[in-house]
This record gives structure tokens, sequence and C-alpha cells, in this order.
């Protein structure tokens, strides 16, 4: 009497994985589309591309329209001076131009030391 499984379970186990492996082989090769096929995916692919793109245009058009109106009311609000404060005292103004070297200069104090001793 042999020690360890039967070789006809073996067998049989080995034959199914092997036709296991070529189902899904089959299954993951590309099938050749027909000429209609293509052309049927075509047309399905720029119908989606033109509507992604009428989508985004009109996303981007509520979000530039949205933007404008609040910053015509933000503006117009009471505390509009506390918007022109801060882009005074941050260099970030639209008048005024502060290189970036000025700004590390300004903002060295924010700089941790590192301890590489």
């Amino acid at each position: 009497e042999d020690l360890g499984p039967r070789r006809d379970l073996l067998e049989q186990k080995r034959r199914e994985k092997t036709a296991a492996r070529q189902v899904a082989r089959e299954a993951a090769s590309r099938r050749r589309m027909t000429e209609e096929e293509r052309a049927k995916a075509l047309q399905a692919m720029q119908m989606d591309a033109s509507r992604r793109d009428g989508d985004l245009a009109k996303a981007v058009s509520q979000k530039t329209s949205y933007k404008e109106e609040h910053d015509t009311e933000r503006q117009s609000g009471k505390a509009s001076f506390l918007s022109d404060m801060a882009q005074k005292t941050h260099g970030i103004g639209n008048d005024s131009y502060v290189s970036m070297s000025e700004r590390v200069a300004q903002n060295r104090h924010m700089n941790q030391k590192l301890n590489d001793e």
C-alpha cells in the first residue's frame, strides 16, 4: 500500500486544473471584432466623449459663474477691508510683488531647527 493520495485522484485534479487554465486563457484572449461591431463601438465611444465634454464645459461654466457671483458679493460686503488687510499683511496682494526669497526671509522664524549633530 502506497503512502499519499491516490494516483487517479492526482491525475483527475491535474486535468481539471489544465481545463480551467485553458478556459481562462480563451476568455482572456481578445476576440476579433467585425467592422460593424467596431463602427458601433467607435460611435458609442465618441458619443460618450462628446457628452463628457459637454458636462465638463457645463460644470466649468457653472463654477466660474458661481465664483464671479461670490467674488462680487465678497467685495461689496462690509468686511472686505479684512481681506485687503490680510493680503497686504502677507504680501500676496495684486498691487505688490514679493519674491520667494523675500517670503522665506520673512518667515525664517517659522523654520524648525534640525538636530543633525
